[in-house]
């Protein structure tokens, strides 16, 4: 499932600032670059709070993955979702979005913020989102594992992640 790619997306999150859900509060372009390059693993995916598709798989997976790391290799590793749905994922809806689902908040944000940045985003790693109706966003369903340098080095599709293969690919890259 993992397929390494030599091209440094992730340095895209940091041209853009997007509101963090923890403490319901915007923080600056500093906060991901900390989180990107202070020696811990990224594990990022696209999501939306309204999904009632593959989004709630994919964030039950990554909750699964989350568990099953031990202590300290949760603080090796962080995981990011940022909204396939900017107009309606606030902080407010994202962080009840997190807890419904059972996410360690410790080491994990969902984000959202102006829907500029946010497409910003989605483009930098070659995602085109369209809304379908009301409540309903098509976007694909990648995962990317980016390592300690920022760079992607894997990349799941699809709704029903290996947390296996996952957790065996993180622990390549520490």
């Amino acid at each position: 499932l993992g397929v390494g790619i030599g091209v440094d997306y992730a340095l895209y999150i940091l041209s853009v600032t997007l509101a963090e859900l923890r403490q319901g509060r915007s923080l600056s372009q500093g906060y991901y670059r900390a989180l990107l390059f202070t020696g811990k693993v990224v594990l990022l995916t696209f999501t939306y709070s309204a999904c009632a598709e593959v989004c709630p798989l994919i964030t039950a997976a990554m909750v699964t993955l989350q568990q099953r790391l031990t202590v300290p290799e949760r603080q090796q590793v962080f995981f990011l979702s940022v909204t396939a749905q900017p107009e309606v994922d606030t902080p407010a809806v994202l962080y009840a979005y997190a807890k419904r689902l059972g996410v360690d908040l410790a080491s994990w944000a969902f984000v959202s913020g102006p829907p500029q940045a946010v497409q910003a985003v989605w483009q930098a790693f070659g995602l085109t989102v369209k809304q379908r109706a009301k409540d309903v966003v098509d976007h694909p369903a990648w995962t990317f594992l980016i390592d300690r340098e920022g760079m992607v080095q894997y990349r799941y599709l699809g709704s029903l992640l290996e947390v296996e293969t996952m957790l065996e690919d993180m622990r390549t890259l520490w």
